[in-house]
């Protein structure tokens, strides 16, 4: 007795189903799409400026350090916004080329500080800010106005 008819097509079946259950499961947390990574030596100059975000922040970078933000996410919650006057700074870390402890843009406002993270945004350089749970994968991606 041979195989059943039609045992290689559930098989099939089975196995496209994994795998659109996959892919649904990676864009859910982001994807990977949400946030790449820069990359280059950016300078100072470079950031000192304003920018806007798609989650509606702005903020303009002074060259002595100093900021005007608003609506600007705190502790990564969307909620906790701030507008005001704050500091900034480009934080070095281990190199360019550092996985662990890359370069980044901090802005201290209320007590607190956001890492904005060096990216590439809508395939220029930008800045991300993290959103919610770090497991989420969800950014604030701010570009030139």
């Amino acid at each position: 007795m041979g195989p059943v008819k039609g045992w290689a097509s559930i098989r099939y079946s089975r196995a496209l189903a994994m795998s659109v259950i996959v892919v649904a499961a990676i864009a859910a947390c982001g994807g990977g799409d949400d946030y790449h990574a820069y990359g280059k030596p950016v300078s100072e100059s470079e950031i000192q400026g304003s920018w806007t975000s798609d989650c509606g922040a702005t903020m303009r970078l002074q060259p002595d350090g100093s900021a005007q933000v608003a609506g600007f996410p705190l502790r990564g919650d969307l909620v906790a916004q701030y507008s005001g006057t704050a500091r900034w700074n480009l934080y070095k870390g281990a190199g360019w080329t550092s996985v662990t402890d890359p370069p980044a843009v901090e802005v201290a406002a209320d007590s607190t500080f956001e890492s904005l993270k060096l990216a590439q945004v809508k395939g220029r350089f930008g800045l991300a800010a993290q959103i919610g749970h770090v497991d989420h994968e969800r950014y604030c991606h701010f570009s030139r106005q």
